[in-house]
């Protein structure tokens, strides 16, 4: 898959589990608990940044689409962000 996108800021995790998907791996839904997550703090944290963070989510969908031209769901998606921009 490439790994880890660490030119990515934010949204790693997301564009990894997008090229998983479209290389035909599946995800199950797992009714326990896996992980802690520390909630972001406005003074600290990318996620109270929108801007920045909806900066991230374009570029990463746009090289998805560009890696994965025939998965048409990134694709309008990144359409509808660009649109309504």
């Amino acid at each position: 898959m490439g790994g880890w996108a660490g030119w990515l800021r934010s949204v790693e995790d997301w564009n990894l589990y997008m090229r998983l998907a479209a290389a035909g791996w599946r995800f199950a839904y797992v009714d326990r608990r896996l992980a802690r997550y520390r909630w972001p703090q406005p003074d600290r944290g990318l996620s109270y940044d929108t801007v920045r963070l909806e900066r991230w989510v374009r570029l990463s969908l746009l090289s998805f689409t560009l890696r994965h031209p025939g998965v048409p769901g990134p694709r309008q998606e990144l359409w509808r962000r660009i649109r309504s921009a």
